[in-house]
């Protein structure tokens, strides 16, 4: 089996993604390849990366995560299509970067599950994705419709009031649950987002 790490980047990688990024590499259970995307808008390097990635899966890590080899090992075990870790938002309110949708908007889950569950929404930072996936978004006619994977969706018409811009992650997911593409987070992947000091969050 082939797993693209693909991580979109500015220039900056923390000492604990390179740190986790060596362990996993020196410590293999599958093949790798790994891509990075410098760039000042990540939507578009996440875009070229599953367009370019050749393995059977490709997980998501951004600069900022920490991760042991154990937690590539249950998503991949998992066998889910779409299926992402647990981690906390790096700002406050510092809540999960899991959500739920209201038939308008996205909100944080609020109560996670202890095991694993289907999702409305998950953040990228630490994501897995499969290879049906990648190859269901490269269809001709789903890009006429909706452009790129992680080209970013306006959730209303410009000027509407409450209209906005929803950010790669989110864009993502709505686009694959248009699909049929169950979205699941694994919350006994529990991984570290460096720079969280919130009192009771995974630091």
């Amino acid at each position: 089996m082939l797993l693209t790490i693909g991580t979109p980047h500015s220039g900056h990688f923390t000492p604990q993604y390179v740190n986790c990024l060596a362990n996993t590499l020196l410590l293999p259970f599958c093949s790798y390849e790994v891509l990075t995307y410098e760039g000042c808008y990540v939507h578009s390097s996440r875009n070229l990366m599953m367009n370019n990635a050749n393995g059977d899966y490709l997980l998501f890590i951004d600069t900022d995560m920490s991760w042991t080899t154990a937690n590539i090992q249950y998503l991949i075990k998992a066998e889910k299509d779409i299926i992402g870790g647990l981690y906390y938002k790096r700002g406050f309110p510092y809540g999960p970067v899991v959500y739920s949708h209201d038939g308008n908007t996205f909100k944080p889950m609020e109560k996670i599950p202890e095991r694993m569950f289907q999702c409305e929404g998950i953040g990228t930072g630490f994501l897995l994705i499969s290879r049906r996936v990648m190859n269901e978004f490269k269809k001709e006619e789903y890009t006429a419709d909706w452009g790129f994977p992680f080209d970013p969706v306006r959730t209303g018409d410009p000027g509407v009031a409450g209209s906005y811009m929803m950010g790669e992650d989110l864009s993502f997911c709505m686009k694959a649950k248009t699909l049929g593409i169950e979205i699941w987070c694994a919350p006994e992947v529990i991984v570290k987002h460096c720079g969280v000091i919130e009192v009771g969050h995974p630091l």
